[in-house]
């Protein structure tokens, strides 16, 4: 019988905790913000949430083609320079220089779940040391060496450098 989503879960859960890779996050975290000073329209209420809204909406053409040769000029992916623009409007509108970006990355770590229909995603925090960038491009290249363990990951600690690398990536067996 082919191993379904449910499997899946009771497998991760079951996983031990590296303590390094623990260690690891709470020294990546220390002193990150917990919140952003934005300006907003109205008062955040007393007791916060997370209510929130989705704005759905689509990069003109001309806009994607020239992210993309940005990219390719500063030697990157498009999501990297598109994560280093978001950095730099999240610094411009909240002044600070400390930045966390929750980023999705795909969860499919075993040839196994291939064939499963589910969402195998984790949000991985990135983050962004906005402090001291001159260019754009260095902000760029900031982002691109921002390392992170993903924590589906389990004790290989693999750097997250761009997430397009992870597609391929299959967890070595231990056996």
């Amino acid at each position: 019988m082919p191993q379904q989503f449910a499997d899946f879960a009771v497998h991760q859960n079951d996983q031990p905790v590296a303590h390094a890779e623990l260690d690891w996050w709470r020294d990546y975290l220390a002193g990150a913000p917990t919140t952003l000073a934005l300006p907003v329209d109205h008062p955040r209420p007393a007791p916060q949430g997370t209510a929130g809204a989705t704005h759905v909406f689509r990069l003109p053409a001309t806009t994607a083609d020239g992210l993309g040769r940005l990219a390719r000029q500063l030697r990157s992916s498009p999501f990297m320079v598109a994560m280093a623009a978001y950095a730099t409007l999240i610094n411009r509108v909240s002044g600070t220089d400390d930045v966390l970006i929750g980023t999705p990355v795909g969860g499919r770590t075993e040839s196994e779940l291939d064939p499963l229909i589910e969402f195998f995603v984790n949000t991985v925090p990135v983050r962004v040391d906005l402090s001291g960038a001159t260019t754009f491009g260095e902000l760029v290249q900031r982002c691109r060496c921002c390392h992170c363990p993903c924590p589906w990951l389990g004790r290989n600690l693999l750097p997250c450098t761009d997430a397009q690398n992870l597609r391929n990536y299959r967890r070595p067996s231990t056996a």
